[in-house]
């Protein structure tokens, strides 16, 4: 089962990893690449949505590892 992540700035913090529906940070970093190399190094089976800090939208979805991307899904 995938595990679903959002990934966010917050302005004083720095990009902030978060589990869905989570209140607690599982780490914080300055830089938005800083936070993807992190990503990448967690366990497998994972969906990691990047949010727009400002009105909170989903800018980007990436999926690891890649071979379980969903071909059909549109990004």
């Amino acid at each position: 089962m995938t595990k679903h992540y959002f990934l966010q700035k917050e302005d004083k913090k720095g990009w902030v990893l978060r589990e869905d529906g989570g209140g607690r940070a599982i780490f914080t970093v300055p830089t938005k690449q800083q936070a993807l190399v992190r990503v990448q190094g967690m366990s497998q089976d994972r969906s990691v949505k990047i949010r727009n800090s400002r009105n909170g939208t989903i800018l980007e979805e990436r999926t690891y590892p890649r071979k379980v991307d969903p071909k059909r899904s549109i990004g």
